[in-house]
């Protein structure tokens, strides 16, 4: 799954972080998966902190990973457990049991 984040005017507002919160408490909670992954391109500083902010572990790092649009382009990654979800107050708010 991609999830594209909202027009520029409406950076800023917590849309994305909102959206990936509810994304993964309905991976955990409806379909009782054990671990999620992200994947982020370097360059892309907002969405890195929407998933530093839900408490996402950052696992590891692809230096030039593919070849797009005449460069190379570098991803982080990111995981959490499931227990880790449950365990992070941050993600309250996100209730689909």
């Amino acid at each position: 799954m991609e999830l594209r984040e909202v027009t520029p005017d409406e950076w800023g507002n917590g849309y994305g972080t909102d959206a990936v919160a509810l994304i993964v408490d309905y991976g955990f909670k409806q379909l009782c998966l054990h671990k999620l992954i992200a994947r982020v391109q370097e360059s892309n500083a907002a969405s890195k902190q929407i998933w530093d902010s839900l408490g996402f572990t950052q696992e590891g790092f692809q230096r030039d990973e593919f070849y797009s649009d005449g460069e190379y382009v570098s991803y982080y990654y990111f995981g959490i457990l499931a227990n880790e979800w449950d365990a992070n107050s941050v993600n309250a708010n996100a209730d689909f049991a």
